[in-house]
């Protein structure tokens, strides 16, 4: 009669899986040694094998894994288990029948006269036990020489169960402390590159030398206004802020080299301007040279932010955001009947009507070009069981009244299963076309919108009223909204991650009352461009 260790159970358990996995087809990949915490589920990651692979190559391993127990690791047959697979359910052999495998303590070799009874008192566990962990054991008789599968006591499984649920709690609260340790640490390197106080230059045409301020000159007071009143706010969270206001040079003057050898502006943490195009380049170099990030709020150009890493262009040019807006377009109407209302007046845009047919055309998606006048027969364009959306590439809003007067035309026109799509000049049209908008359900795409009757954009009117005692200038689109989002999400940025700002800033996002941005480097070692878009409908 032998008890065998742990090891020498290691070794027996190893060697019979072994030659089992040879009978079966399969092939050993190795054995591990179990630790404390492991589970199947946990070495079934481990090894990249299935939980029901690890049973079948060892089993005789109960659901819960023994610390210094071997266990024989198979190469893997099937995708190993994924996450969300119970590791511990056990196997079936029918319907309603469960196999349960219960881990064993040690290895006993039946002496002479021992019976299951003498061996469950002589090791403290039930008959009942003994048997499960002994399938192979048929009635009451055991062999002399056979050997047995001893399971832990039921007290035994409590505290293995016990000391697995501490070790496992441990192991959380240790990687909760790592995880606080790390955030921590992030933090203080953030505070670390924050900024006391942050210091603006605003260069734009104020028209300072003049009585009476030109018509342009308005527009940028309205702006620098609105861009106070979201420094006011950063001031009132407790944000410390300075604004140095410097005239913008006119055209072919040689005042731009005496704006740039002011003292002060080097030390700038954020340039706004200029407005005009011909001294954005100078402005865009001295801010690159001396790192100061410059925030361009007018020019669309399209290749504004070229090899300028530090310029960020918020009125993008639309053109260079056609694929996304038309990907979305597509999904949209792809299933719709399309028509594309080619007018060749002034208000087309060729690249948009090209980009427009390039894009359906790549995905196989059918569409009809037809002109003004097609439209005063719907009934022969339309698809049975199909909406149809109307697409004018023209952006007049002469020709959209036409559009409206050849649809009206139509006599008892379904109006339930026709829609409408345009572009960004839509929401500049007249109140009577908006309401024919509505009636067709127009959607337009635009890279900026006001709701007026947001409340939001009511408190900014009525802050701005109480501040400077005029009305803001009503226009397409609004300076002192622009000037007020512009402030609010470049201070912010500032404030968020200092000198970081470049490195976090395409992840920004920061609520807008008119132009939101969503800044983007469309390619090495270029500047970031404002790739929000978005549709607005009916």
């Amino acid at each position: 009669m032998k008890i065998l260790n742990i090891l020498a159970l290691g070794l027996l358990l190893a060697t019979a899986t072994a030659a089992q996995a040879q009978v079966e087809g399969q092939k050993v990949q190795t054995t591990h040694e179990v630790q404390m915490g492991e589970t199947l589920y946990s070495l079934s990651r481990k090894y990249n094998v299935s939980v029901e692979e690890l049973q079948k190559a060892n089993p005789r391993m109960g659901d819960t894994l023994l610390s210094g127990s071997v266990v024989i690791i198979p190469v893997a047959q099937t995708p190993a288990q994924p996450v969300g697979t119970d590791p511990t359910a056990h196997m079936t052999d029918g319907p309603g029948m469960v196999k349960e495998s219960i881990p064993c303590k040690t290895m006993y070799q039946v002496g002479k006269k021992e019976t299951i009874f003498s061996i469950s008192r002589q090791f403290h566990v039930t008959e009942e036990d003994l048997r499960r962990a002994n399938p192979q054991i048929e009635g009451d008789k055991v062999k002399k020489g056979d050997y047995l599968c001893i399971p832990y006591t039921t007290m035994e499984r409590y505290e293995m169960q016990k000391e697995s649920e501490a070790y496992a709690a441990s192991q959380r609260e240790r990687e909760a402390a790592e995880a606080r340790a790390a955030q921590e640490a992030a933090e203080a390197a953030r505070k670390a590159k924050q900024l006391e106080k942050i210091k603006v230059a605003v260069v734009l045409p104020f028209n300072l030398d003049s009585s009476k301020k030109s018509k342009e000159a308005v527009k940028m007071y309205d702006f620098y206004e609105g861009f106070l009143l979201a420094v006011d706010e950063m001031k009132r969270q407790g944000i410390s802020v300075d604004v140095y206001a410097y005239e913008e040079p006119s055209l072919l003057s040689t005042g731009m080299d005496t704006l740039l050898a002011s003292p002060m502006l080097p030390h700038m943490n954020l340039i706004v301007g200029p407005m005009r195009l011909e001294n954005v380049s100078a402005l865009a170099n001295f801010a690159a040279k001396n790192n100061i990030p410059l925030a361009v709020p007018f020019s669309s150009k399209a290749s504004l932010t070229a090899s300028v890493p530090v310029c960020y262009q918020i009125n993008a040019n639309v053109s260079r955001l056609y694929k996304d807006i038309l990907q979305k377009f597509i999904e949209r109407y792809q299933n719709h009947n399309i028509l594309i209302v080619s007018t060749g007046d002034r208000g087309e845009k060729a690249d948009y009507l090209s980009s427009l047919k390039l894009a359906l055309d790549e995905q196989s998606i059918a569409y009809k070009t037809v002109g003004t006048d097609d439209l005063a027969k719907l009934a022969e364009l339309t698809v049975p069981d199909k909406k149809t959306v109307i697409v004018p590439v023209s952006n007049l809003q002469s020709t959209f009244e036409k559009i409206i007067g050849k649809l009206e035309q139509n006599k008892e026109l379904d109006t339930a299963s026709l829609e409408m799509f345009g572009s960004p000049e839509w929401q500049t049209y007249s109140e009577k076309n908006k309401t024919y908008m509505s009636k067709y359900h127009a959607t337009f795409f635009c890279t900026f919108y006001t709701d007026p009757y947001s409340s939001q954009v009511q408190e900014f009117n009525r802050l701005f009223h109480n501040w400077f005692k005029r009305d803001p200038l009503s226009t397409y689109p609004q300076y002192g909204l622009l000037g007020y989002d512009t402030g609010k999400f470049f201070l912010t940025g500032l404030h968020e991650y200092g000198l970081n700002f470049a490195e976090q800033v395409s992840q920004l996002r920061i609520g807008a009352l008119q132009n939101p941005m969503q800044f983007e480097s469309l390619s090495n070692g270029n500047g970031f461009t404002n790739t929000y878009f978005r549709f607005v409908s009916y």
